[in-house]
């Protein structure tokens, strides 16, 4: 039996040993069922800069002085409820699987609220997490987009150039000064004169799509903008 005949016959045993689950509700066969689906809210009105929910301009974007590279950013949802389920299991326990679920709900924010774009850039894993992981996860989100949508996802044209922290139990100021001059654009080619959709799964404060952005821009594209699964906002302290 060649190769390809053993790997279809395990991915058969693994489907009948251990048969998908929806994540909402644990109905057998989806990974997540159609009325789980269906009961996930995009959002439609939200800040152009940041994503956050709500009209025009948040408070947060309008305080926020200096020049930005990221020209703007859409969320599909608030990272909350089944969504954060599936992120979390996707990002963290190989659950490659909901890729699929999670990259729809990237299109469908895209064709709610359009960008003009030209290529679609995944931002980069910390070093040494996509081994671990088995796969790079926002790569997995953009092929999605790329297919549904006919874009070209530019793979290696960002790398992290330095080791970073984790964001996760960072405050906005460290988060900030993690990922500064975190990221290096090795491809100027395939950027350069180009409208670029930055793709990941969770924008908090925007810090590393902020980084990415500098570093597309300074490769020569002529805008960039982000594209993530949810939005997350950083607890205050008295809800720590």
């Amino acid at each position: 039996m060649n190769g390809s005949r053993w790997g279809g016959a395990w991915a058969r045993l693994v489907d009948l040993l251990f048969p998908l689950r929806c994540l909402g509700c644990g109905r057998l066969g989806e990974a997540v069922c159609a009325r789980c689906r269906a009961s996930v809210e995009i959002i439609r009105v939200a800040c152009p800069t940041c994503g956050s929910p709500g009209p025009g301009i948040c408070a947060t974007c309008r305080r926020r002085d200096g020049h930005r590279w990221l020209r703007g950013a859409r969320a599909a949802c608030v990272y909350e409820g089944l969504v954060r389920q599936a992120v979390l299991r996707f990002k963290f326990r190989r659950a490659r699987y909901l890729g699929a679920f999670l990259g729809d709900l990237l299109v469908a924010t895209l064709e709610a609220r359009p960008i003009d774009v030209d290529v679609l850039v995944p931002v980069p894993s910390r070093r040494g997490v996509e081994r671990e992981r088995g796969y790079h996860h926002t790569e997995v989100l953009a092929e999605v987009v790329g297919r549904r949508l006919g874009l070209p996802v530019e793979r290696c044209a960002l790398v992290r150039q330095r080791d970073t922290l984790p964001q996760v139990g960072l405050d906005a100021r460290r988060r900030w000064s993690n990922v500064r001059g975190a990221f290096r654009c090795v491809a100027p080619d395939r950027v350069a004169g180009r409208r670029v959709l930055l793709v990941d799964d969770i924008l908090t404060t925007g810090a590393t799509a902020e980084s990415c952005a500098r570093a597309l821009a300074m490769a020569g594209a002529s805008a960039v903008w982000a594209l993530v699964v949810a939005r997350d906002q950083l607890a205050k302290p008295t809800e720590r």
